[in-house]
């Protein structure tokens, strides 16, 4: 029996998130709500809506006069690569780059996309398994990397 026993551990209810915001657009009509509440309880968020009460104990981050906006998709996106006006001279960079070079830049440019808003790509076209490593890496555990609200989808 000593090598079977189960531990059996209480999980603490999630902390709870109270976002403020002057405004909510949610996608689920063409207006947005007044001064917005969300309520996020662990990663799931719990309630929406104008002035919802806030949960005593709850942390709250107040947006001020911003407008609180659902994740962007973008479904053509290269995470590995970069683009400037000189296509010639990206494309030889790239290929002079190491795998482990191009893959730090990879997450870096994913940092950039979850920051401009988009929470969710779909990754078109990697080289070496790239974007399927950083993919892994970033839903793995969240909480250890810094892309901790980003998915994305490769094609493999």
């Amino acid at each position: 029996m000593a090598g079977n026993v189960a531990l059996v551990r209480a999980q603490a209810p999630a902390a709870t998130i109270a976002i403020r915001a002057a405004r909510l657009f949610d996608g689920t009509s063409d207006s947005t709500i007044a001064d917005a509440v969300v309520l996020v309880q662990g990663s799931r968020i719990a309630a929406k809506g104008s002035r919802l009460a806030i949960p005593a104990g709850a942390r709250v981050v107040d947006l001020g006069d911003a407008t609180i906006l659902p994740g962007f998709i973008d479904a053509h996106t290269h995470v590995t690569k970069e683009s400037s006006d000189d296509w010639n001279a990206d494309t030889v960079a790239g290929l002079r780059r190491t795998i482990p070079e191009a893959t730090l830049r990879a997450a870096e440019f994913a940092r950039r996309t979850l920051m401009a808003g988009f929470t969710t790509v779909r990754d078109v076209g990697a080289s070496s398994y790239i974007d399927v490593g950083l993919r892994n890496a970033i839903g793995r555990d969240p909480r250890r990397h810094r892309l901790d609200r980003a998915r994305i989808v490769s094609r493999r």
